[in-house]
């Protein structure tokens, strides 16, 4: 059809993927923070337990 241009250049299946990088990201970023907050709770409990090996020392 002439004269009908897509506004996107990658096209139909190019659009339909846009969602899925959006998707893809936003997980990312969700696995981000749940990494980072199991490495605070990892270093909390740690810090925890050497607080607790200590306290008979005293």
């Amino acid at each position: 059809m002439e004269g009908i241009e897509d506004a996107d250049p990658r096209g139909g299946s190019g659009a339909r993927s846009g969602g899925h990088e959006l998707e893809r990201r936003e997980w990312r970023l969700v696995e981000r923070w749940l990494v980072f907050l199991f490495a605070i709770s990892l270093i909390s409990i740690s810090v925890i337990a050497l607080t607790l090996a200590a306290l008979p020392l005293r």
